[in-house]
């Protein structure tokens, strides 16, 4: 058995460390249950809300477990949104960016040629969606 000493501050971090966590191995895949990772999760929320962290985890009745606060959540969940927005536009420009490349036939580009390329159109995308968003983004069929 392990054992912790955590300050209320770091347990906190850890609880929502977990949570987003959590939150990261099901949000794609609503199979993905997985029975340790649950039995973790009422543990930790149940040394939370035994220790007076009530802006944590409180008991459900209803559902006869612990579970997060809705403040906990949504805190958790405004990283989580900062995080998924940040992620969308570092994704969306490489990807316009690499797919630019391949136009420009990027398998006979150096190495050199190919990074040099690739940073030039990442810019190019960073100031387009910086000024106009997703406004001049088209599909052309």
């Amino acid at each position: 058995m392990i054992q912790l000493n955590l300050s209320e501050n770091q347990f906190s971090h850890l609880l929502k460390l977990m949570y987003m966590g959590e939150w990261m191995l099901q949000a794609h895949n609503k199979d993905s249950y997985n029975v340790e990772v649950e039995e973790l999760e009422q543990q930790l929320y149940s040394v939370a809300y035994n220790m007076g962290l009530d802006e944590c985890a409180d008991y459900d009745k209803k559902m006869g477990g612990y579970v997060p606060t809705e403040e906990f959540e949504e805190e958790c969940d405004t990283d989580i949104n900062a995080y998924d927005e940040q992620t969308f536009w570092e994704e969306l420009i490489v990807r316009l960016a690499d797919k630019k490349l391949e136009k420009k036939g990027a398998k006979n580009l150096s190495q050199k040629e190919f990074t040099s390329l690739q940073e030039k159109y990442i810019t190019e995308y960073e100031e387009e969606f910086e000024q106009f968003g997703l406004d001049r983004l088209s599909i052309i069929k």
